[in-house]
């Protein structure tokens, strides 16, 4: 119940407010489909989860330590 009353942003606010958006023109439309996306979508503000929380979607550096590379020698062909 804490995750849903803290941490309050401007743009999880408006997630949520789409959500409800989505939610009632599903209903209105007897959308059952939209219906189902549109609570995973008010679901997700709520509970303050989405798939780059806590660093979901970051991408991990290589662990592989640069190594010098050698210098290639050209030689002129004529």
């Amino acid at each position: 119940m804490i995750r849903i009353i803290q941490n309050w942003t401007l743009l999880r606010a408006v997630r949520l407010g789409v959500g409800l958006l989505l939610m009632v023109e599903a209903l209105r439309s007897q959308n059952w489909f939209m219906t189902a996306a549109a609570a995973v979508v008010i679901i997700m503000p709520l509970l303050n989860i989405g798939c780059c929380n806590n660093g979901g979607c970051g991408i991990q550096a290589d662990k592989v330590t640069a190594k010098p590379q050698k210098e290639t020698d050209y030689e002129e062909v004529i």
